[in-house]
């Protein structure tokens, strides 16, 4: 994956060791199997050779949480902003659809024991139309980033500014008043 992309990006080993930045000899051996590349060598890789989703397959493949929670990149669709958006509109649409049955299903449970065999089934199907919602947000995010200069890392960074503006995520303490935490306690 790493030498393909780096030879669709037409860049030589110097100039993408150069702008990822990582030593020559080790982008050598990343390229043939040899060695895995840490999660900064590839956000790097990504940038350089304008491929997003060298992330998304990174994570999948070689971090346990990306295994677990991360999604399938998407290879065998076409990821055209306006194939992309078509797709997500349709997905927002079903999960749109199943919203108001779920709600229905949920009201005045409290717990997995609360629903019936019959209703647990309906609700999990429901939920995978909201999972096929998040599936194709991502597909959108690597089109995105193919697409346009506008970095999808600076609008995710905006998009989290405003949920802090909002009150739905506490400020971050600094080191020095998490140790002053600590302490206290």
């Amino acid at each position: 994956m790493f030498k393909q992309a780096r030879n669709e990006a037409r860049l030589t080993l110097e100039q993408a060791s150069f702008r990822i930045p990582c030593g020559r000899r080790n982008l050598c051996k990343y390229e043939a199997g040899q060695v895995i590349p840490g999660p900064d060598v590839v956000l790097g890789m990504s940038r350089a050779y304008r491929r997003p989703e060298m992330t998304q397959i990174y994570c999948r493949e070689f971090c346990a949480i990306g295994r677990e929670y991360g999604y399938d990149y998407l290879d065998a669709v076409s990821l055209d902003p306006m194939t992309v958006l078509a797709k997500l509109g349709q997905e927002l649409h079903e999960a749109e659809e199943v919203y108001s049955k779920m709600v229905y299903l949920a009201v005045n449970k409290r717990s997995r024991e609360d629903f019936t065999a019959e209703e647990w089934e309906e609700f999990l199907t429901c939920a995978l139309e909201l999972l096929d919602v998040e599936h194709n947000v991502e597909a959108f995010k690597i089109s995105l980033g193919r697409w346009c200069d506008e970095s999808v890392v600076n609008l995710i960074r905006r998009h989290n500014e405003k949920c802090l503006a909002r009150g739905y995520v506490r400020p971050k303490q600094t080191k020095k008043e998490a140790a002053l935490a600590m302490a206290a306690t």
